[in-house]
């Protein structure tokens, strides 16, 4: 049996609270000027047997069957892959990915799909898009200092965007989530 993945990235539509105490925290605790915006997606990945329904069924009943996964009134989302914003090459951006380290999922989201499907698998993360007011050739250095600071690091602020005692951060390719 041949298995397929759909990807959905779900974010708000009304300014990110979370988003923005976090920004203000690096900026102002940590001493990360350089980072000028930060912006969190939950990451759903859907994987199901292909033969089980067609894409657009599927997104039908993801998206219009409930407000399990979108909820139209406070969710805006992308499907398969980010739209890319344009940086000019003073900036550059980065993506870390927050999984928890035992997956789980509140029943209802699970058992909402595997009413309506029988075999689907459902993976969830945080995905945090990091733009930084440093070229482009400088990227290691900011990937270093970040991790550094916010997920390895002994200070108060460790954790800030990843809990490391119960979820794996990892550095993400932008050619991974991005048209």
């Amino acid at each position: 049996m041949k298995h397929k993945e759909y990807r959905l990235f779900r974010y708000l539509k009304q300014p990110d609270l979370h988003a923005i105490t976090a920004l203000k925290t690096m900026q102002g605790l940590l001493g990360l000027s350089w980072v000028k915006s930060l912006k969190r997606y939950d990451f759903w990945t859907f994987s199901l047997v292909s033969s089980q329904c067609k894409e657009d069924d599927f997104w039908s009943l993801l998206l219009s069957g409930s407000f399990e996964f979108i909820n139209p009134n406070k969710h805006a989302y992308d499907i398969g892959r980010l739209h890319k914003r344009r940086l000019d090459n003073r900036r550059s951006m980065f993506l870390l990915k927050s999984s928890a380290l035992s997956p789980c999922l509140t029943l209802s989201r699970r058992s909402f799909l595997t009413d309506k499907l029988t075999d689907v698998g459902i993976s969830y993360s945080l995905l945090w898009e990091i733009v930084c007011e440093r070229p482009v050739e400088d990227a290691e250095a900011c990937v270093s200092e970040m991790q550094t600071r916010l997920i390895d690091g002994q200070n108060g602020c460790s954790g800030l965007l990843v809990n490391s005692l119960f979820e794996k951060a990892e550095w993400c390719s932008q050619e991974d989530y991005y048209e």
